[in-house]
Protein backbone atom coordinates (compact mmCIF):
# COMPACT_ATOMS: atom_id res chain seq x y z
CA UNK A 1 0.00 0.00 0.00
CA UNK A 2 1.28 3.42 -0.88
CA UNK A 3 1.44 6.39 1.41
CA UNK A 4 1.26 10.11 0.70
CA UNK A 5 5.06 10.38 0.69
CA UNK A 6 5.49 7.74 -2.05
CA UNK A 7 6.80 5.13 0.39
CA UNK A 8 5.37 1.64 0.74
CA UNK A 9 4.23 0.36 4.09
CA UNK A 10 4.52 -3.34 4.90
CA UNK A 11 1.19 -5.13 4.64
CA UNK A 12 2.28 -8.30 6.39
CA UNK A 13 3.63 -8.81 9.87
CA UNK A 14 5.45 -11.98 10.86
CA UNK A 15 3.97 -13.54 13.95
CA UNK A 16 6.24 -15.86 15.91
CA UNK A 17 4.96 -18.62 18.14
CA UNK A 18 4.77 -17.61 21.80
CA UNK A 19 7.54 -19.00 24.01
CA UNK A 20 5.04 -20.74 26.28
CA UNK A 21 3.66 -22.66 23.30
CA UNK A 22 7.12 -23.82 22.27
CA UNK A 23 7.84 -24.90 25.85
CA UNK A 24 4.54 -26.81 25.92
CA UNK A 25 5.38 -28.56 22.66
CA UNK A 26 8.78 -29.62 23.98
CA UNK A 27 7.13 -30.88 27.17
CA UNK A 28 4.55 -32.92 25.23
CA UNK A 29 7.24 -34.34 22.96
CA UNK A 30 9.29 -35.34 26.01
CA UNK A 31 6.26 -37.00 27.61
CA UNK A 32 5.51 -38.97 24.42
CA UNK A 33 9.10 -40.15 23.99
CA UNK A 34 9.36 -41.06 27.68
CA UNK A 35 6.15 -43.10 27.51
CA UNK A 36 7.35 -44.88 24.36
CA UNK A 37 10.64 -45.74 26.09
CA UNK A 38 8.85 -46.92 29.22
CA UNK A 39 6.55 -49.13 27.12
CA UNK A 40 9.56 -50.55 25.28
CA UNK A 41 11.47 -51.27 28.50
CA UNK A 42 8.39 -52.79 30.14
CA UNK A 43 7.84 -55.02 27.12
CA UNK A 44 11.47 -56.08 27.22
CA UNK A 45 11.37 -56.96 30.94
CA UNK A 46 8.05 -58.81 30.59
CA UNK A 47 8.83 -60.54 27.28
CA UNK A 48 8.55 -64.03 28.85
CA UNK A 49 5.02 -63.39 30.17
CA UNK A 50 2.42 -65.43 28.23
CA UNK A 51 0.35 -62.36 27.32
CA UNK A 52 3.39 -60.48 25.99
CA UNK A 53 4.52 -63.57 24.08
CA UNK A 54 1.04 -63.78 22.52
CA UNK A 55 1.17 -60.07 21.66
CA UNK A 56 4.56 -60.58 19.96
CA UNK A 57 7.18 -58.31 21.55
CA UNK A 58 8.62 -57.33 18.17
CA UNK A 59 5.23 -55.99 17.14
CA UNK A 60 4.98 -54.03 20.40
CA UNK A 61 8.43 -52.53 19.80
CA UNK A 62 7.34 -51.43 16.32
CA UNK A 63 4.20 -49.78 17.74
CA UNK A 64 6.26 -47.87 20.33
CA UNK A 65 8.78 -46.83 17.66
CA UNK A 66 5.95 -45.63 15.41
CA UNK A 67 4.52 -43.54 18.23
CA UNK A 68 7.94 -41.98 18.84
CA UNK A 69 8.41 -41.21 15.13
CA UNK A 70 4.99 -39.58 14.80
CA UNK A 71 5.63 -37.58 17.98
CA UNK A 72 8.55 -35.83 16.31
CA UNK A 73 5.98 -33.91 14.28
CA UNK A 74 5.30 -31.91 17.45
CA UNK A 75 8.83 -30.54 17.20
CA UNK A 76 8.70 -29.99 13.45
CA UNK A 77 5.59 -27.82 13.73
CA UNK A 78 7.09 -25.75 16.54
CA UNK A 79 9.79 -24.10 14.44
CA UNK A 80 9.37 -20.60 13.05
CA UNK A 81 11.41 -17.79 11.49
CA UNK A 82 13.08 -17.02 14.83
CA UNK A 83 14.59 -20.51 14.99
CA UNK A 84 15.51 -21.38 11.42
CA UNK A 85 16.05 -20.05 7.91
CA UNK A 86 13.29 -20.27 5.32
CA UNK A 87 15.07 -23.14 3.57
CA UNK A 88 15.23 -25.13 6.81
CA UNK A 89 11.59 -24.33 7.54
CA UNK A 90 10.61 -25.65 4.11
CA UNK A 91 12.48 -28.89 4.80
CA UNK A 92 10.84 -29.16 8.22
CA UNK A 93 7.42 -28.72 6.64
CA UNK A 94 8.12 -31.43 4.07
CA UNK A 95 9.42 -33.81 6.74
CA UNK A 96 6.28 -33.33 8.82
CA UNK A 97 4.11 -35.38 6.46
CA UNK A 98 6.69 -38.14 6.15
CA UNK A 99 7.31 -38.48 9.88
CA UNK A 100 3.62 -38.46 10.67
CA UNK A 101 2.74 -40.90 7.90
CA UNK A 102 5.52 -43.37 8.67
CA UNK A 103 4.91 -43.16 12.42
CA UNK A 104 1.18 -43.63 12.00
CA UNK A 105 1.69 -46.54 9.65
CA UNK A 106 4.07 -48.26 12.05
CA UNK A 107 1.89 -47.70 15.09
CA UNK A 108 -1.25 -49.19 13.53
CA UNK A 109 0.40 -51.99 11.55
Amino acid sequence: QGSNEGQCRPTREDQALPHWLKALSYLLFSVNITLALIATLWTFTQRAHPIIVAAQPTFLYIVAFGCAISSTTILLLGFDEQDMSNQSLDASCRLFAWFYGIGFGLSIS
